[in-house]
């Protein structure tokens, strides 16, 4: 008497049995590249949903994150930002946009970009879909060619911040450029930190006029 436990050998089937276990085969095998496609296509659609990520304070950048913007020689190798904005989809740096303490940084495919505070002339604030934010940063270059450097934000990851910031730096270079108040403050009387001391640069005084920094 056969044992029933034991495992059916297909050669033994008859030949309408071989063909139907083989097909289940078949299907399970369809199944299972049908799933391995689709894990693959999620992933994919994953990264590229990733996208810029929040603005955060130089001195929580990894080093391996700065290491396009030093390869594209707009950083040094010993220098340290005031801020940081990464829009690269694996978020590894390679578009990403920086405040130094003289000058804007961007990377982009390998090509860095660079405009000092003192020579920045507009800052324009452009709104994008799903409540994103650009923020174009237009000047004179070291060559004396016209600079435009843009920085793309997503919805609540820092691009108002950024520009308030970029405003900040930009009157503490030209002196007397702003509207409001003697130290560049202009005529924004929120704080610049928006509750992060890390990024509050400390330039504006709120009881002088011009409001935008922190203690």
């Amino acid at each position: 008497m056969q044992d029933p436990d034991a495992p059916v050998d297909p050669q033994s089937l008859p030949g309408c049995g071989f063909a139907a276990y083989a097909g289940i085969l078949v299907v399970f095998g369809m199944l299972g590249l049908v799933g391995m496609g689709s894990a693959t296509l999620s992933m994919l659609q994953a990264a590229d949903e990733v996208g810029p990520a929040k603005l955060i304070p130089g001195g929580q950048v990894a080093v391996w994150q700065m290491a396009p913007m030093r390869k594209a020689k707009v950083v040094e190798m010993t220098e340290v930002p005031l801020a940081w904005h990464d829009e690269s989809a694996m978020r590894d740096g390679t578009t990403a946009c920086a405040l130094m303490d003289d000058r804007l940084v961007r990377v982009a495919d390998g090509a860095g970009a660079t405009l000092a505070y003192a020579a920045i002339t507009e800052i324009e604030e452009q709104e994008e879909e799903r409540g994103g934010i650009t923020v174009l940063t237009r000047g004179t270059g070291p060559d004396g060619g016209a600079v435009e450097v843009p920085c793309t934000f997503a919805f609540e990851e820092g691009g108002d911040k950024m520009a308030r910031q970029l405003r900040s730096e930009q009157a503490r270079a030209q002196p007397g450029s702003a509207e409001q108040g003697l130290d560049g403050g202009g005529a924004d009387q929120r704080p610049d930190d928006e509750g992060d001391p890390d990024l509050d640069d400390g330039a504006d005084d709120p009881t002088d006029g011009g409001g935008e920094g922190g203690p």
